[in-house]
């Protein structure tokens, strides 16, 4: 039987062989399709220079190929069917003088991430339109149009704009309160309601950042919900590959059946999760013994498995209103407003999807909010 990594390695080969095939210009081109001398930024440039827009055009090509269920869409019906009405596009490897339009680019990425929205997706599709999205981005990045800088920024800090905006707030919070069941992962604690109030001696909620590295981010794959106290717990003392388990621990509870009743995540559900999680088991029973435990943790359980149910039942507008009434009065509708925009594939007051949404983002807002 043929491995998953072994075929792998034959698409690779297959890749590499197709890539070189082009690049050598065969005559069955009739004229060049990859130009000899391609000039961009003031000089010549190696032929090289080029795969990048190859690579471009090939993650294209097996988007729309996916989404058409063809095995190759022509180049035509790539441009066609993205949207791309600028002839730049047409010419990127034959003339190489131009690099393509940030119009075409972003027209593109709103189609791929239709896609993704549109009915049912297999992972095979998931896949091309992850890496299509993925491609557009580094191309505007390393192409120099200075967008998408979320790619880009390393140790400057918080994108201070995106982060303090009232409706990007909102949207985290909400979302969060959601995917983590108001549950704070390292103490398995319910978030208490008044740190939503607003008052300055007790709204006190933070988003945390679990890799103090990726401050600049607001996907919510690098962030928590917690309270002060906490989150300068998680920064001081908590390892960042054991913040990264326990919130997949939280995760596992959530998605999984239990073994109690009615499938509730019992006690012993809990300590196999965090036995198979945690490499380490004594890591396991730390966490366990000196924060899950530690509180009253029977009534803590019940009151995930409460949350549970609603949430499973598609009734997160009913928990943030019932568990959370200051955070639902305070956020719910301008999170509502940022789920909008992503559902009418629309720029957000300037924001572009891919520096407020990732892919994983896109699959969680889709099983929770069904948008």
């Amino acid at each position: 039987m043929v491995t998953k990594g072994e075929l792998e390695s034959a698409k690779d080969k297959v890749e590499n062989i197709i890539y070189d095939w082009i690049f050598s210009n065969p005559s069955e081109f009739g004229e060049a399709y990859v130009t000899e001398i391609p000039r961009r930024f003031g000089r010549t440039q190696p032929k090289s220079f080029l795969t990048l827009e190859y690579e471009l055009m090939q993650a294209l090509t097996h988007a729309v190929s996916a989404y058409q269920e063809k095995d190759f869409a022509n180049f035509n019906e790539v441009i066609n069917g993205l949207g791309m009405a600028t002839p730049v596009i047409g010419f990127l490897l034959s003339k190489g003088e131009q690099s393509a339009t940030v119009r075409d680019l972003l027209k593109a990425k709103t189609t791929v991430v239709s896609y993704i929205l549109e009915g049912s997706i297999t992972d095979e599709k998931l896949q091309f339109y992850d890496k299509a999205l993925n491609k557009i981005d580094e191309y505007l990045a390393t192409r120099h149009l200075r967008l998408f800088e979320e790619k880009l920024v390393s140790t400057r800090g918080y994108d201070r704009r995106l982060w303090r905006d009232d409706r990007i707030t909102a949207y985290h919070l909400i979302t969060l309160l959601c995917r983590d069941l108001g549950f704070d992962p390292l103490s398995f604690q319910p978030l208490d309601p008044q740190i939503f109030d607003g008052n300055r001696n007790t709204g006190l909620f933070a988003r945390h950042h679990l890799d103090q590295r990726r401050k600049f981010s607001i996907f919510l794959q690098d962030l928590l919900l917690t309270d002060n106290s906490r989150h300068r717990q998680y920064d001081n003392h908590i390892p960042l590959s054991d913040q990264r388990v326990l919130v997949q621990i939280i995760q596992d509870l959530i998605q999984n059946d239990g073994s109690g009743p009615n499938k509730e995540i019992t006690a012993k559900d809990v300590v196999n999760t965090f036995l198979t999680r945690f490499a380490v088991p004594n890591t396991a029973k730390y966490y366990l013994e000196n924060y899950w435990q530690s509180g009253d943790f029977q009534k803590n359980l019940k009151n995930f498995n409460e949350r549970k149910s609603l949430i499973k039942n598609g009734e997160y507008e009913k928990f943030i209103k019932n568990e959370y009434n200051d955070a639902y009065n305070r956020f719910f509708n301008n999170a509502i407003k940022i789920f909008d925009s992503l559902t009418s594939l629309s720029d957000y007051k300037g924001y572009k999807m891919s520096r407020v949404f990732t892919i994983a983002d896109i699959a969680y807002l889709r099983r929770v909010f069904s948008i």
